[in-house]
């Protein structure tokens, strides 16, 4: 009897300060919101809302959590089997997509560009900081598909004869395995190819990193999946999806791959050997072929790193046949990227003559040590305006989440007992971690010290601005996590205690919270922004640092959520080009008259102009055309300006003249008599020109539609 009332009164003691922790759970968020916020009155707004409903937000991303971890062996099958079938989902997901005619362009700012309706399905938001593609890459790509003579070397519809191949553009022939990525446009034509280029480059991105991590972690398929994710959707690799900076990193991890399977597996046939030295071939051909060495660089150290790594594990599983395969691989690779050099040399040498950026040097150092922290602005930068980021823009402040000062702790830990760092050295499971953290500091010291002309001279870093190392340096800090985390949690011991790691983490906080105000991010990040900050900096350092695998791959996974995959929009179609009345108008124009010039005043308009396979002065140039320009400046009096990588705009003057707009832009005036030196018949602008220059310039407006014009010259 009396067992049984002791036993009563503990129930009531434990349902007792069960809630009284509930009732202080749900008050906690207003006290944050009244004393932090200040808001004493009580006052009920959006502001004051957001913050309270957040803080419960978090609430149930922990209830989530310890639901998710109950069932923990379920998504642990779920894993495996995504694993075991992850080539035909990835291959299923492709051609579904594809047929669709889905990509992740920002096209849909066309028409915001051209004052016209959304003429496509677009979910998520069309970026307009990413006018590298919309405004040029895209409109290239295009322009191939619209020519008189497809897909041909140079095209002569941009400028006097544009290389294709270095734009990143389609190009048919043997050329097509340097951009193998593009092949999608000569098989299936402009949308469906244009529909293949971004969801093959995603869902390659993805099972590539996937692949990556299941080498780093020994085929551990929770870690492999999330860490796939964390790495294929980080900030960097969306706001870049587009350009080189992705494609180097899909063609690099592709390259150690296949050198992976090639060296490790044992008595594996000849015939797969084979296959795997052809994907190889083309791997390292579109990867030498991205052309853009300030991102070919660094990241060629982090694979020289691994490529070796794997080498010295299983040399011992290679034979002379072996080599003899990777020798011929080699050699084929580059006879291929030599022909393509060789073909474009005139071209090539051209944009490394040029102002900007040919005569580009970079020695590194100036770097201000708060850049570890941008990935701060990067959790909210798909939400907000980009005009509030007053100190630079989304691409370029873009990085990779991961603990870093949770990283750094551990590391250091790691190399304490100065004792055993032999025995770590020679343990060749740690040798990997060892070769990428020496990349890893030795790319820290260019960014944040700098070397000298020498030094980076001869280690190619003069190509390298710290901006884009430091994109580098952010994916070895992933990698470098994911190996510890890998480690650690296979390992009983860990290093720090529950309590130890709570106290580094809320000092890691604070820390944060400091160099926030201690840097130009104050202006962007306010107090609500540092709400969402502060439980995400703690539970990513905490959890790592605890060795949490669980817990860390669900709160990463939440994050990337959040800030990568809504990035860039899905579209269906490229509509908000081709189904602008503008589009129809010029496509008319140019069925009756094929042979005709045209010019743009703007270089937005002039690339429209482009896109649908018009003949155009103007547009992006990223080589100077050298024709047209003496031909207007024969004394060369303005070569500083227009030598160079450049957007184009045209105005319709009295007088030549040229003036700069920013490093990569300029306006050109051009009279009367030199535009018909040029044979320039249309121009198309969305001015209305005035009575005298339409005199002058012997003007006839045969259309004008919501602010789109064309005009005859005759």
């Amino acid at each position: 009897m009396l067992n049984g009332i002791k036993m009563k009164e503990r129930l009531k003691k434990i349902f007792c300060n069960r809630i009284l922790v509930t009732i202080m759970l749900l008050l906690f968020p207003l006290l944050i919101d009244i004393v932090f916020f200040k808001n004493y009155k009580l006052e009920i707004n959006m502001e004051h809302i957001f913050i309270v409903l957040y803080q419960y937000l978090v609430y149930l991303f922990i209830f989530a959590f310890y639901f998710l971890n109950k069932r923990s062996k379920k998504i642990k099958k779920i894993f495996e089997i995504i694993i075991k079938y992850r080539y035909v989902i990835a291959l299923l997901t492709c051609l579904c997509l594809v047929c669709l005619k889905v990509n992740f362009s920002s096209i849909g700012m066309w028409t915001t560009y051209l004052s016209e309706d959304n003429n496509t399905i677009t979910i998520g938001i069309p970026r307009s900081i990413r006018s590298d593609e919309w405004v040029v890459q895209t409109p290239y790509m295009f322009a191939q598909s619209m020519s008189e003579n497809k897909y041909e070397l140079n095209n002569e519809n941009v400028g006097n004869g544009q290389n294709m191949l270095l734009v990143n553009a389609p190009v048919k022939g043997i050329l097509i395995f340097t951009k193998i990525l593009n092949l999608g446009f000569l098989l299936f034509g402009r949308d469906y190819g244009f529909s293949f280029y971004f969801v093959v480059k995603l869902i390659g991105l993805l099972l590539v990193s996937i692949e990556i991590c299941l080498i780093l972690t020994k085929k551990d398929a929770c870690l492999s999946i999330i860490g796939g994710f964390w790495i294929a959707f980080s900030p960097p690799l969306m706001w870049w999806l587009a350009t080189s900076v992705t494609d180097i990193i899909l063609y690099g991890f592709a390259i150690i791959i296949i050198f992976h399977y090639f060296v490790s597996i044992e008595n594996l046939k000849l015939y797969k050997k084979i296959l795997l030295a052809l994907l190889m071939i083309i791997m390292i051909s579109s990867f030498a072929m991205s052309l853009y060495p300030a991102m070919l660089v660094p990241f060629a150290y982090f694979m020289l790193v691994f490529l070796f790594v794997e080498w010295l594990k299983y040399r011992k599983n290679l034979n002379w046949k072996d080599y003899l395969i990777m020798i011929i691989t080699v050699i084929i690779s580059l006879a291929l990227i030599g022909y393509s050099i060789y073909i474009s040399w005139d071209d090539i040498t051209k944009e490394m003559s040029t102002v900007y950026p040919g005569a580009r040097f970079e020695m590194g150092g100036n770097t201000k040590l708060t850049s570890l922290i941008n990935y701060f602005c990067c959790i909210f930068s798909p939400y907000t305006r980009n005009q509030k980021m007053t100190f630079s823009n989304y691409s370029e402040i873009s990085s990779y989440i991961y603990p870093i000062t949770g990283l750094l702790i551990v590391i250091i830990s790691f190399f304490k007992d100065f004792s055993t760092i032999k025995d770590k050295v020679k343990n060749k499971e740690n040798w990997l971690f060892i070769g990428l953290l020496m990349v890893y500091v030795f790319l820290m010291l260019f960014v944040f010290v700098g070397y000298n002309g020498i030094v980076s001279r001869i280690t190619l870093l003069y190509f390298v601005p710290p901006k884009r190392a430091m994109l580098v340096i952010g994916l070895i800090g992933i990698i470098l996590s994911l190996i510890i985390l890998s480690k650690l949690s296979k390992n009983d011991k860990k290093i720090f205690t529950k309590l130890q790691a709570m106290l580094i983490s809320i000092l890691v906080v604070l820390i944060s919270y400091i160099l926030i105000f201690e840097s130009g991010y104050n202006s962007y990040l306010g107090k609500k922004e540092i709400l969402v900050l502060i439980p995400i900096i703690f539970a990513l350092t905490y959890n790592f640092i605890c060795a949490n695998k669980k817990a860390f791959a669900y709160t990463i996974c939440i994050v990337t959520l959040f800030t990568g995959m809504t990035v860039n929009p899905i579209v269906f179609g490229t509509g908000n080009i081709y189904n602008t009345d503008i589009s129809k108008e010029l496509q008319r124009i140019e069925s009756i008259d094929p042979n005709a010039r045209w010019a743009a005043s703007g270089n937005v308009y002039g690339q429209l102009l482009v896109a649908n396979g018009i003949d155009s002065l103007n547009g992006v140039h990223y080589s100077p055309d050298f024709e047209w320009l003496n031909t207007i400046d024969p004394k060369s009096e303005f070569s500083d300006i227009y030598n160079r990588y450049a957007h184009i705009s045209i105005e319709l003057g009295s007088k030549i003249n040229f003036k700069l707009n920013s490093m990569d832009s300029y306006t050109v005036t051009i009279t009367y008599s030199k535009l018909k030196e040029l044979g320039i018949k249309y121009f198309y602008t969305n001015n209305l020109i005035d009575d005298e220059t339409v005199s002058e310039f012997h003007l006839e407006k045969i259309y004008d539609n919501k602010n789109q014009r064309i005009y005859l010259i005759n």
